[in-house]
């Protein structure tokens, strides 16, 4: 048994009762007509091929792309320490007035400067997070260099032969 669907201003509206092949077909016919003709989002879908799809998504992403290429441009114009005040203000009105060639000329002017920045913000919290690590151990290297440091300051007279072996029972054990 079929199940009629009736379309009544572009609503699709389905009726219980059970009607022939015939009459499914032509209410079938009838509803994909009156999506084609337009009835809200639905002729957007009807009518919107896979490849529209693709360059839309694919236009989505360069938009994406190009907005985090704008905001590394324009944080890398505030963190610059080489540039003045009045350096950034220009970069910062060419980046604003005329987005797409003020990019480009700051990333073709200054791309390396944007890297060395990068690099030295890299170096800089890794050094950080190394000092964090090592203060949340308590041990500021391994415990053999803490026994080199031992024995040279047994060697040098300064701790006795009781007082390494104390530290060095505590450090190995």
């Amino acid at each position: 048994m079929v199940v009629e669907t009736g379309v009544l201003a572009g609503i699709c509206l389905p009726s219980l009762r059970p009607v022939g092949p015939r009459q499914a077909a032509a209410v079938l016919h009838l509803s994909l007509a009156a999506l084609r003709a337009g009835f809200g989002l639905w002729r957007f879908v009807v009518n919107y091929p896979l490849w529209n799809a693709f360059l839309t998504m694919l236009y989505f992403f360069v938009l994406v792309l190009w907005f985090i290429l704008l905001f590394r441009v324009i944080m890398d114009i505030f963190r610059s320490h080489d540039m003045s005040g009045w350096g950034k203000a220009g970069w910062l009105i060419f980046v604003i007035i005329l987005p797409f060639l003020g990019v480009f000329v700051y990333i073709i002017a200054r791309g390396r400067k944007m890297a060395e920045n990068d690099a030295r913000d890299a170096a800089a919290a890794q050094d950080a997070f190394t000092r964090e690590v090592q203060k949340a151990a308590g041990s500021s290297g391994s415990a053999a260099d803490e026994l080199a440091k031992l024995a040279d300051l047994q060697a040098k007279g300064v701790i006795s032969e009781s007082e390494f072996a104390a530290q060095k029972a505590k450090l190995l054990g």
